[in-house]
């Protein structure tokens, strides 16, 4: 029978291990999150939320102004729509 260390170096069965471990790792991200947020949530305030919005532009090519545009429009709309 083969050891786990060689069943992982199959072409195949290596990436779909190490999917199931990106999928674990980001699973148990998410359900950390979660319960964080839950213990906030619970307390019978609401928290203080502060929207950073980032962007980045590697050189100032000639639509600059539309995808700042597009930018701009897209996090109105989405913070927009929550209530804070």
């Amino acid at each position: 029978m083969m050891s786990l260390e060689k069943l992982r170096e199959i072409k195949g069965i290596r990436g779909a291990s190490y999917r199931l471990e990106q999928l674990i790792k980001r699973t148990a991200f998410a359900i950390h999150g979660v319960t964080n947020f839950s213990h906030l949530s619970t307390n019978g305030s609401r928290p203080k939320v502060t929207a950073v919005v980032v962007g980045r532009n590697d050189d100032y090519m000639p639509d600059f102004a539309e995808r700042l545009q597009a930018t701009i429009g897209w996090n109105v709309r989405g913070y927009s729509s929550v209530a804070l």
